[in-house]
């Protein structure tokens, strides 16, 4: 139980270290590209280590878990990525929003998340039909508890979504 208390304890140390590759300037987040393919591969092997600590597995299911793990990762990545390029959206100048805008960034979320719980669904029963419905709840919690933290990092470099001058307006017309 200590060893799992390391290893989440030094995780989170890394994922509280992204303010180091992530500045802050105006409201706007700006990631600097170098260092996030450089992040990016080290916060990967810090997921694994975690999960590895997290999973408890014996050789004989961690030799089935690991590769399913590991194609999870890779396709979660590329939901990760739309993720933080639809967070450019709201880091970007608010003169540039308008209500349609707003309307296409939240639906986009909603089609983001919709894939990503998807995935999860679909490994979930990946890997608890080669290990059990109880490994592949703790691979799910585990992954749970790695992305809050790494959620939790993102959004507090958001800026709230900004007011619309014009949406304003109209709901006042709206109203008359």
């Amino acid at each position: 139980m200590l060893l799992r208390g390391l290893a989440f304890s030094t995780f989170l140390l890394l994922v509280t270290s992204i303010s180091g590759v992530a500045t802050v300037h105006s409201d706007e987040l700006i990631v600097h590209p170098s260092t996030f393919d450089v992040l990016k591969k080290d916060l990967t092997k810090k997921k694994m280590y975690f999960m590895a600590e997290a999973m408890l597995l014996s050789e004989k299911e961690g030799a089935k878990f690991w590769p399913l793990y590991k194609e999870f990762l890779e396709k979660r990545q590329k939901a990760s990525e739309e993720a933080l390029r639809l967070i450019s959206f709201f880091t970007d100048d608010p003169r540039h929003f308008n209500d349609d805008k707003a309307d296409q960034l939240i639906r986009k979320v909603f089609t983001t998340n919709r894939a990503i719980q998807s995935l999860e669904e679909e490994y979930y029963d990946r890997i608890a039909k080669v290990t059990s419905a109880s490994t592949a709840a703790r691979f799910l919690q585990a992954e749970y508890i790695i992305n809050t933290v790494i959620d939790m990092q993102a959004i507090s470099r958001i800026p709230i979504f900004p007011r619309i001058v014009d949406a304003d307006k109209k709901a006042d017309r709206d109203k008359k």
